[in-house]
Order: structure tokens, then C-alpha cells, then sequence
């Protein structure tokens, strides 16, 4: 790929990427108790299903996937905070937000040495479905998170 394709696919990606953060965030808002999960589920099913395509997949295969990963941000971001400020006091919003990327950040840290060392000591692909298992995993504990107060 040129310099010039690839500065087109990430322009793509960004703008797919906000349009689907509107459309994401206008959801939730219309029907918050519903929605919110709904978008949750998706964001962490897209990058599960890119993970999955990596692990099996040549090397012409991992541009599409990043778009998932785009569309997994999207529909978790916006929708995420949201949920995170429905769950407590109007006064505590920002220390919980704090919080919920605190613990988010270090989840990543332990996450991404585990995939580093799957990755070294079995096998790339297996790190990747590691991570998409983790997923599906959480996709199907997601019933079980409170949505409001």
C-alpha cells in the first residue's frame, strides 16, 4: 500500500468511526436501559470476531479487521461513559470516570502481557483467540452488569 492509500483508509476509518459514535451515542440516549448493552455487546463482539480473522488469516486480512476494531471503539466509548455516569451520584462522575479508566488501563496492561507471552511461548494465532475467547467471555457475562442506579 502507498502513503497516500494508507492516509485514505484511515480517513475512512475515522470518519466511519464518528459517524457510528453519533449513531451509537443517539441510540443509547433514546433508549438507555436497552441500548447500552446492546452497543456494549457489539463493541466487544466486533474486535472478537477481528481477532478470530487474525489468527486464521494472511496478512491481506488485517486491514479489514482494524476497521472492527474502529467500529468496537465507537460503540463503546461514548456509550460506556454513559453508563458509567448513570451508575452513580451526579456529584461523583468524574472520580468514577477516573476509576472506570483506571481500572480499564491496567486490565489492558495485564491483557497485553498475557497476549505477549501466549504469543511467545504457544503461538500468535493462539494469543488471538485467547483474546477473542476473553471476549466472548464478556459478552456473555454482560447480563449480569447493572445498567442504572
Amino acid at each position: 500500500m502507498s502513503r497516500f492509500q494508507i492516509g485514505l483508509v484511515e480517513g475512512a476509518a475515522v470518519l466511519l468511526v464518528a459517524i457510528m459514535s453519533a449513531v451509537a451515542g443517539f441510540h443509547s440516549d433514546r433508549s438507555p436501559s436497552t441500548a447500552r448493552l446492546m452497543w456494549i455487546r457489539i463493541g466487544y463482539g466486533l474486535p472478537m470476531i477481528a481477532r478470530v480473522i487474525i489468527a486464521l488469516a494472511t496478512n491481506g486480512w488485517v486491514w479489514p479487521t482494524l476497521a472492527l476494531y474502529g467500529l468496537s471503539m465507537a460503540c463503546t466509548e461514548g456509550v460506556g461513559k454513559a453508563m458509567v455516569a448513570d451508575l452513580v451520584p451526579k456529584g461523583s462522575r468524574g472520580k468514577a470516570l477516573g476509576i472506570f479508566y483506571a481500572l480499564t488501563g491496567l486490565t489492558q496492561l495485564v491483557a497485553s502481557a498475557m497476549m505477549g507471552l501466549v504469543w511467545d511461548r504457544i503461538d500468535p494465532s493462539a494469543s488471538f483467540f485467547l483474546a477473542a475467547g476473553i471476549a466472548f467471555i464478556a459478552i456473555v457475562a454482560l447480563p449480569a452488569v447493572r445498567t442504572s442506579r
